[in-house]
């Protein structure tokens, strides 16, 4: 199972690689920014090849773009319409929760 962290905190995606990895999950790719995750996985990008990502950890709270933004551009690329992202967050403001569903 290969899994995407995106965070812009090192240290938050450390912590998240390091727990997982104690899991037994040892194919974790990290993205420092909603940017730098769309990039990476070519969302949104014609003629791109099949994802090998099977779920994303995904932070709401990132400069330029944030985790909302970065989960609307991951879903509007049919490869990624049935991989699970899950948000991971601090937040706990009922607006920003209901936007990321």
């Amino acid at each position: 199972m290969r899994l995407l962290i995106v965070d812009d905190s090192e240290d938050a995606r450390d912590v998240l690689a390091a727990t997982l990895a104690a899991g037994g999950y040892e194919d974790i790719a990290q993205a420092d920014s909603g940017a730098q995750a769309v990039s990476l996985l070519r969302a949104g990008e014609k003629g791109a090849p099949p994802t090998d990502i099977d779920l994303i950890l995904l932070d709401i709270m990132m400069p330029e773009m944030d985790g909302i933004e970065a989960c609307a551009r991951i879903r509007q690329d049919a490869r990624f319409q049935d991989v699970p992202i899950i948000m991971v967050t601090g937040m706990d403001d009922m607006s920003s929760l209901a936007q990321a569903f």
